[in-house]
């Protein structure tokens, strides 16, 4: 399979929950570190930030994107589903330029006011 298919297939099967965004290009997932079954996961694409809850244990999940751009100044987004167990939300962001390294995290949250937990990290470059 050539690496722009694999992209795609990559972007088909961990976006099903995402909305349309730049299918040929990377995609890449962390997981929060909650012991048993993962209860989040972020999705980011160069252009879409998701969170997405996987389990049904009361907690929301949270997702942030982090770079540096070329001017030096540290740049990031950040997302919330409060939806509940199977759900995503996403939020469309800046596209990097090629070349930026950027930190991905996946977190639960105890509502909108508690603190990260579980985060897991994933870093890559565009």
């Amino acid at each position: 399979m050539g690496a722009k298919a694999a992209g795609v297939v990559l972007f088909a099967g961990a976006a099903g929950m995402l909305a349309a965004g730049n299918a040929g290009a990377a995609t890449w997932t962390a997981y929060t570190t909650d012991s048993g079954a993962t209860g989040a996961h972020a999705v980011y694409t160069p252009d879409t930030l998701s969170a997405c809850d996987t389990q049904a244990d009361g907690l929301r999940a949270y997702a942030s994107v982090t770079w540096i751009d070329s001017a030096g100044d540290y740049k990031g987004a950040s997302i919330e589903d409060a939806n509940g167990n199977g759900t995503c939300t996403t939020k469309y962001i800046p596209s990097l330029t090629p070349g930026t390294h950027f930190t991905l995290t996946a977190c639960l949250k105890n509502g909108s006011g508690g603190a990260q937990q579980y985060c897991g990290t994933k870093t890559g470059t565009i």
